[in-house]
C-alpha cells in the first residue's frame, strides 16, 4: 500500500470525482475517521475490494463466486458493506488513492435515492460519464462491468429473473424459518445449482473475470513499486 499526504489524499479524491468545495487538508482525514468501522478498515489489508450497499451482498456474494471458482478470503479480496449507496464513491476513492483495488456494487432501488445522485456520485468516482450513468440508474437489467456491477431493481429481483430455482428456494427457506432479507439470500445462492444453466451464471462468470483482472493490477502495482 502506498503512502500519501494530506494534500496528495485531497488531490486523489477530487481527481476521482469529489467536489472541490467539499474536500480539503483540514477536514479530509476526520471525515473518514469518524466514518470508519472496523470492518472498512479491514479493506487496507485486502488484495482488492468489493463495496456493497449492505449485509445482503456480503452474505451471499462470497458463495455465488466460489460456485464459479473464485473463493474471496483464499484471494484476499474483502467484501465490504458501506452502508448504503450513499457511502460507495467515498470508500472507493480512498481505497483507490491508497493504490487497493475496488470495485463497487450496488443495485437501482431508488427509494433512499430518487433522484439517482448517490448512485451517480459512486459511476463518477470509477470514471463514468454523466450522460451514461443518467442511463445506468435506471436500467431494470444485471449489468456487470469492469469496475461495477449493477443488479438492476434489487438483488432478490435479479437473483429470481436470472436462476429459475431462486423463488422456490426462498420459499423453502421460509419453511425452514428462514425468513430474513439479510440471510435468506445467502441460504438461496448456496443451494443454487452451478450446471443448471441458468443466465445468471454467466452473469457472475463476468464478475469473476473482473475481479481476477483487480487481482493482477495488484500484483502489477506491486511489481511497480518494487522497481
Amino acid at each position: 500500500m502506498r503512502q500519501l499526504r494530506r494534500q496528495d489524499l485531497v488531490t486523489k479524491c477530487i481527481e476521482l470525482g469529489a467536489p472541490k468545495e467539499r474536500v480539503s487538508e483540514e477536514n479530509i482525514l476526520p471525515f473518514y475517521t469518524v466514518n470508519a468501522t472496523t470492518d472498512l478498515l479491514s479493506g487496507f489489508f485486502a488484495r482488492a475490494v468489493v463495496l456493497v450497499e449492505g449485509p445482503t451482498e456480503v452474505l451471499a456474494l462470497p458463495y455465488l463466486l466460489e460456485k464459479r471458482g473464485l473463493q474471496v478470503d483464499r484471494e484476499g479480496i474483502a467484501i465490504l458493506s458501506v452502508g448504503g449507496k450513499g457511502n460507495l464513491a467515498k470508500w472507493y476513492r480512498l481505497y483507490t488513492a491508497y493504490g487497493i483495488p475496488c470495485y463497487i456494487i450496488f443495485d437501482n432501488d431508488s427509494r433512499r435515492d430518487s433522484e439517482g445522485t448517490n448512485r451517480k456520485d459512486a459511476l463518477r468516482s470509477v470514471g463514468i460519464s454523466e450522460k451514461e450513468a443518467e442511463d445506468l440508474i435506471t436500467a431494470d437489467d444485471w449489468i456487470v462491468a469492469p469496475r461495477y456491477t449493477i443488479f438492476g431493481r434489487d438483488f432478490e429481483t435479479t437473483m429470481r429473473r436470472y436462476f429459475k430455482e431462486y423463488a422456490s428456494l426462498e420459499k423453502e427457506a421460509e419453511q425452514f424459518g428462514i425468513n430474513s432479507k439479510q440471510f435468506t439470500p445467502r441460504w438461496v445462492v448456496q443451494r443454487l445449482e452451478p450446471e443448471s444453466g441458468d443466465e445468471g451464471w454467466s452473469k457472475i462468470e463476468a464478475m469473476v473475470e473482473y475481479l481476477r483482472d483487480l487481482l493482477g493490477q495488484n500484483e502489477t502495482g506491486a511489481l511497480e513499486h518494487d522497481d
